[in-house]
């Protein structure tokens, strides 16, 4: 007897009087139907993709053979006369999560973009795992792995150091920068972006796009003014505003409009590019639907402060955020987005989920 739950496992009892389990088995993806069984194989499907069980295989493999993002793109220019790259955040974020593969890439990238100085930290330690099976907002973006971990970053930076050298780059000792898991604006203006854009898109591209990064660049000034810690990770990113008493505020309903308004720019501009060139701009419609969910769940947590509602809007702000990294994960195309998810899941899916169980 197979039995499939919603967090990627499928236990196998034996058919018989009393309850035996035979085997638990990690799918490693939300399993969103039951399985069938036809021709001696097992078919199960989940969020995404349809995998196949056969009996005799080594492995559990994907019947529709279904490709993982691993693309890794840079978009922003050197601003304000700045020609150097600071890409460490003290956390799994930054580039303190990048294999060695994803740095060298990293590195070519930069050259070309007229970076000129590296900013890295002077000792650089691993961040402690995150366990990313199991019931986890997102798991497809981490390909099955139990654990979201770097435990040989020092040696991975060393080496960077050397190559970073070699190709001519200065490098500085600084201290890593927080970044927020919100999206940002990296161009200077819409010429910038349509001098990336049009000629991999297409023409129209570049203008819808620009009226979604104005209203992230408005949303991005009322969170400076109002909350600059939104968005930053930190265990009680979200926990925090279950703290007060107040409504919603007038200023994050502003937000969360202004992120909607940037999210459907972003898909009229994903609509209007070429096929197969629609990568970049499905990524950003896709953050900004993760964003959405995000801004969605705190509103929740708001509300959670009338008792009328206190459980039902927990309840709410749980499956947002559980919302928001499913969308995150379909474009999750680095380490630094999957080190963002991992961190999205420790202090704010799983934080929340011991507040309500805790509750009940």
């Amino acid at each position: 007897m197979f039995i499939a739950g919603k967090n990627g496992f499928v236990v196998v009892l034996e058919d018989g009087p009393e309850l035996k389990v035979l085997s638990k088995n990690d799918i490693g993806e939300e399993i969103i139907a039951t399985p069938s069984i036809a021709d001696g194989r097992l078919y199960v499907r989940t969020r995404e993709n349809l995998f196949c069980v056969a009996a005799g295989g080594s492995k559990t493999v994907l019947a529709d053979n279904a490709a993982m993002p691993a693309t890794i793109e840079i978009t922003s220019q050197p601003v304000s006369g700045s020609r150097v790259w600071n890409g460490y955040t003290g956390n799994a974020m930054g580039q303190e999560s990048w294999s060695e593969a994803e740095l060298e890439l990293r590195l070519q990238q930069l050259k070309k973009l007229g970076y000129t100085t590296l900013a890295i930290p002077k000792e650089v330690s691993p961040f402690t795992p995150i366990r990313v099976d199991g019931d986890t907002g997102g798991r497809k973006a981490f390909r099955g792995a139990k654990t979201f971990e770097n435990p040989d970053v020092a040696a991975i930076t060393a080496r960077f150091r050397e190559k970073a050298a070699k190709l001519g780059f200065a490098i500085v000792t600084a201290e890593p920068v927080a970044v927020s898991v919100l999206p940002k604006n990296d161009f200077r203006d819409e010429k910038s972006l349509s001098d990336l854009v049009t000629p991999m898109c297409g023409e129209g591209v570049a203008e819808r796009m620009w009226l979604g990064f104005q209203a992230i660049d408005k949303a991005a000034q009322l969170i400076a003014q109002n909350d600059p810690q939104l968005g930053i990770p930190a265990p009680d990113m979200l926990l925090r505003h279950l703290a007060g008493k107040e409504p919603v505020p007038a200023w994050l309903t502003e937000v969360k409009t202004l992120y909607t308004t940037a999210m459907n720019e972003m898909y009229r501009a994903n609509t209007r590019a070429r096929e197969g060139s629609r990568n970049f701009t499905l990524y950003n419609a896709k953050r900004l639907e993760f964003t959405f969910h995000f801004i969605s769940a705190i509103e929740s947590l708001y509300k959670s402060h009338d008792p009328a509602t206190h459980a039902e809007s927990l309840e709410a702000a749980m499956e947002s955020v559980y919302n928001s990294l499913n969308s995150y994960s379909d474009v999750a195309r680095d380490s630094s987005d999957r080190g963002a998810i991992a961190l999205l899941n420790e202090y704010g899916y799983r934080a929340l989920r011991k507040v309500i169980k805790g509750e009940k």
